[in-house]
Parts: C-alpha cells; sequence; structure tokens
C-alpha cells in the first residue's frame, strides 16, 4: 500500500510542473513492484540452502 501512497505524493508535487504527471503514480507502483520482486528473487537465489553458501 505504501507504494501508491509514494507515488501520489510525488504526484503532487509533479502535477504542478508536468501536465501529465498522473502516470507517475502508475509508473511507480509498476516499477517498485517489479524491484522489490526482482530483490527478492536474487536475495532467494543468494541465501537458497543449495546455494553452497555457509550459514553460522
Amino acid at each position: 500500500m505504501q507504494r501508491p501512497i509514494l507515488g501520489f505524493s510525488q504526484w503532487c508535487v509533479l502535477r504542478l510542473s508536468f501536465r501529465r504527471s498522473f502516470s507517475w503514480i502508475i509508473a511507480n507502483a509498476l516499477a517498485w513492484s517489479l524491484g522489490l520482486m526482482v530483490g527478492f528473487m536474487n536475495a532467494d537465489l543468494i541465501y537458497a540452502d543449495d546455494a553452497g553458501i555457509n550459514r553460522f
């Protein structure tokens, strides 16, 4: 839920300078979702039990 709120607050500032700034909310939410998905997938690969990494 924080991603749309962050995008909305940024849009409130951007709309003063740009006409079509509403798409910023959508782009921001999609980018955060994609970025988090890639980050969690990489973390899963790094910390998987079969990755050969010794944990303490």
